[in-house]
């Protein structure tokens, strides 16, 4: 949902904010592979406590 607004914004004024929006890109996705990442630690520290 967020991202669509980001592109919105993108759209309106083309030139400075180009690298912007690929900045949030790249954070967005690193952000996401964390949480999977943090999410996946959790599940298997659990497993391992409740084994």
């Amino acid at each position: 949902m967020e991202s669509k607004t980001y592109v919105v914004a993108i759209t309106k004024n083309k030139k400075p904010t180009i690298p912007i929006l690929a900045l949030f890109s790249i954070i967005f996705s690193i952000l996401d592979s964390v949480k999977l990442y943090i999410i996946g630690i959790l599940s298997s520290i659990k497993s391992s406590i409740v084994a």
